[in-house]
C-alpha cells in the first residue's frame, strides 16, 4: 500500500528535479530539497520500493550522505541509551 505512494512521490520528484538538478536536486549546491530526499529514499528502501528507475536521485543521495552527521535520522537505526 505505502510502496505505491512512495514510488509515485519519487517519480513526481524525479520529474520535477530533472529540469533544475545539477550535482544536487536544485543546482550544484545542497538545498532543503536534498535534506528531504535522503529520508524519502531511506523510507523507500524500508518498504522495498524498487529504486533502479531513479538513477539521478540515487546519485544525488550519494553526494549528500557524506554530509549526514550520523545515522540517527535513518528509520532502520535504533537508539540505545
Amino acid at each position: 500500500m505505502g510502496e505505491g505512494l512512495i514510488a509515485d512521490g519519487l517519480t513526481a520528484f524525479a520529474r520535477a528535479s530533472a529540469e533544475v538538478a545539477g550535482a544536487f536536486c536544485v543546482g550544484d549546491a545542497p538545498t532543503i530539497a536534498d535534506c528531504c530526499l535522503v529520508p524519502q529514499l531511506a523510507s523507500a528502501r524500508r518498504f522495498h520500493v524498487e529504486l533502479a528507475g531513479y538513477p539521478q536521485l540515487l546519485a544525488i543521495e550519494a553526494r549528500c550522505l557524506p554530509w549526514t552527521p550520523s545515522p540517527l535520522p535513518c528509520p532502520t537505526v535504533s537508539l540505545t541509551l
